[in-house]
């Protein structure tokens, strides 16, 4: 029944913007973002404090309905609303269950004390890192379901990556080695798009971040990237030739969240030389489909990092072939947008490295015969 009558209610909002969305709701259904044509309803004034390792007893039978759209589903949450306020003072998995109740109550994590700051929910569960922060958990009723409920909240540290050896492009030779940690190197931030997204490249200290080496450039520092976020991050220029004519990046990416399967794609970033979208050698995590996302928009980008569900936050590398601009003097740039809503921590790069996968560049011998002569 609550399938058939969120499916009619779908068809009912047809007159506000929307865009795909996926859901951790248990029963797969595919769902509904969308943009609130009214915000800032939900009334935090009595919200409860609460802190990791909570166990809570609840009851929203007696709460006063404020809200019944949130900006990250399409149904109906007319129930009264149990408002609590978390504070995580570092990175964390936090993970957010409801249990033991009579009726169909969801949970919702917001940013702000707004129903347009929804950045997760589900049905009984949410699972996921976060940044450092004020958040806000709701427990709301389904078409004013009303019950009585536990809540329980967890955090616990995200693993710290693996470090890992050597190059995945297997260099024999380095051109440029452009590690961040060092410096910006003269990377720029540059316009990526017409439409004029948000800018978000920035270089410095990143602090968030599991196992962040320092410096970097990043789509914003220590934070979330922002809504409607579009820009490029463009880097010195050079000629690609033989011995520089393949590029290595060590970057995390942490985006809006990706489901294999799903085929919805939000916000995220790719590699691009004159407009030209380069595929790394593993290829890209999908195509961008979102509706509003400078820059990358129905183009193949890096996305997610979850892979059906389960976190991956890691620093990996990927090898860039730059063969087809042979003899050409180029910039690679990094081009990163998002849509309107559900910010995350975004793309991170920790060094850029040009060089030589094929060993050494054979030297043509009438070039050592020209040599050889002028000494005989």
């Amino acid at each position: 029944m609550k399938t058939l009558l969120k499916t009619l209610l779908l068809i009912s909002l047809l007159t506000l913007t929307a865009v795909p969305a996926w859901s951790d709701d248990a029963s797969g259904k595919p769902q509904n973002k969308i943009e609130l044509s009214v915000t800032g309803l939900l009334d935090c004034t009595n919200a409860m404090a609460i802190q990791c390792g909570d166990v809570i007893d609840g009851d929203n039978t007696d709460s006063v309905n404020n809200v019944e759209l949130y900006s990250c589903v399409a149904w109906n949450e007319s129930g009264g609303e149990d408002v609590y306020e978390i504070i995580l003072d570092d990175y964390y998995v936090l993970n957010i269950a409801l249990s033991n109740m009579q009726a169909d109550l969801d949970v919702f994590l917001l940013t702000e004390c707004d129903e347009a700051t929804c950045t997760a929910y589900g049905n009984s569960t949410i699972s996921g890192e976060f940044n450092p922060g004020t958040y806000y958990i709701v427990v709301d009723g389904y078409d004013g379901a009303a019950s009585s409920y536990t809540l329980t909240v967890e955090c616990e540290l995200p693993p710290q990556p693996e470090e890992e050896d050597g190059s995945i492009c297997n260099f024999f030779s380095i051109c440029y080695d452009w590690n961040f940690n060092d410096g910006d190197w003269g990377f720029a931030p540059e316009p990526c798009d017409p439409t004029q997204g948000a800018p978000v490249w920035q270089y410095g200290l990143e602090t968030t971040v599991p196992g962040s080496p320092g410096n970097v450039w990043a789509t914003v520092l220590n934070g979330d990237y922002l809504a409607i976020s579009g820009e490029g991050l463009y880097s010195p220029t050079f000629m690609v030739t033989p011995e520089c004519s393949w590029m290595e990046v060590k970057h995390y990416v942490f985006t809006e969240g990706y489901t294999t399967g799903s085929g919805n794609i939000y916000d995220g970033g790719n590699v691009t030389v004159d407009d030209i979208v380069i595929p790394p050698a593993e290829g890209y995590t999908g195509i961008c489909n979102s509706g509003s996302a400078p820059c990358v928009l129905q183009e193949e980008v890096f996305a997610g990092n979850v892979t059906d569900g389960v976190p991956i936050r890691t620093w990996g590398r990927s090898c860039f072939d730059l063969s087809q601009f042979m003899d050409m003097t180029i910039r690679v740039r990094f081009d990163f947008g998002s849509d309107s809503s559900v910010q995350r921590p975004g793309w991170y790069l920790e060094y850029v490295k040009i060089g030589n996968t094929d060993g050494p560049i054979p030297t043509e011998e009438t070039t050592w015969g020209m040599l050889k002569a002028l000494y005989r």
